[in-house]
């Protein structure tokens, strides 16, 4: 955990959340005010984003795809690319506690993958589609 501290930079923001992608050599790091690092193993390439959220920054899940999911004290959700750009956001009734990708099969014909965003909030599992 140290070395991520060096790596990240983060002295005045404590990290929260930290979490290496399930297909890329990709860490996403986020902090107590709700900022985002995304770093790139193979290119040493540091992606920060400042302000991904307005507060503590608490769960999240990469996808297959490297598609970054994440939850907040802010009451949000964001889903994200793999170099940090919102793709999809959205207000939720209280602070998820923890976040998945899962395929929900829409008709016979459908398989685009993760395709679905499951997160729980308040004893109850919600689900949030992604797909077109």
């Amino acid at each position: 955990m140290l070395w991520v501290c060096f790596l990240v930079g983060f002295s005045k923001d404590q990290m929260t959340f930290i979490l290496w992608s399930k297909t890329g050599p990709l860490l996403a790091v986020g902090t107590a005010k709700g900022n985002l690092l995304i770093y790139n193993q193979q290119t040493s390439r540091k992606i920060p984003i400042l302000g991904k959220h307005t507060k503590k920054i608490t769960c999240g899940c990469w996808s297959s795809q490297n598609l970054l999911a994440l939850g907040s004290e802010d009451n949000t959700l964001t889903i994200s690319n793999h170099e940090g750009d919102t793709i999809r956001q959205a207000s939720l009734r209280g602070e998820p506690a923890e976040i998945f990708f899962s395929v929900m099969k829409m008709d016979e014909r459908s398989s685009q993958g993760e395709n679905t965003v499951s997160y729980f909030l308040h004893l109850l599992w919600y689900f949030y589609c992604i797909s077109h």
